[in-house]
């Protein structure tokens, strides 16, 4: 999609969408996104540099709650022993070397569970609950300048977890016999 639509029912025939490194949302287009992730849909929002630099009045709330900075990170890569959601390939992130990474708010975490986190403890990838849907969040934007994240193998677990997340929460929809 070139853009977050205005109104939730245009998201209908999505199961799963990944929002990478955006700079913020309008009202309207975070209004439908919260809306479709509580039927049921599942997000992957990666953060960097562009969504730090949301201008004023856009942002991510209520999907992600808060403030994003981005900002030098001090640990080089991922506590593997933290990310047991990624299998063992999380094994590979121990040397990530980002160029960055961006922080969120305490807000933005209430009721999350941290599936991984960086090597000095702040989360990496984390995962929220909203309604019948949920919401993944990664401190990292898919951008191989930030990182090398996308080219190693606990990234491919990452889109698994969330193509089975998004199947087991709201892919496999009822629909009338004949659509």
């Amino acid at each position: 999609l070139a853009a977050v639509p205005d109104h939730a029912d245009e998201l209908g025939a999505f199961a799963g969408i990944v929002i990478d490194d955006v700079p913020g949302l309008t009202p309207e287009g975070r209004k439908a996104l919260a809306a479709w992730v509580e039927r049921g849909g599942v997000l992957l929002s990666t953060f960097g540099k562009r969504a730090a630099a949301a201008p004023l009045g856009s942002g991510f709330d209520p999907v992600v709650p808060g403030v994003v900075r981005w900002g030098a990170s001090p640990a080089e890569g991922a506590e593997a022993s933290s990310a047991f959601f990624l299998g063992p390939s999380a094994e590979g992130l121990s040397k990530l070397s980002p160029e960055g990474r961006a922080s969120f708010e305490p807000i933005a975490m209430a009721g999350a569970d941290i599936l991984a986190r960086w090597a000095d403890g702040a989360p990496l990838l984390w995962r929220r609950s909203m309604g019948r849907g949920a919401v993944f969040a990664l401190s990292l934007p898919l951008s191989t300048d930030e990182s090398d994240f996308v080219l190693r193998p606990a990234f491919l677990a990452l889109l698994e977890r969330f193509v089975g997340t998004a199947r087991s929460r709201g892919g496999a929809r009822v629909v009338d016999v004949g659509d």
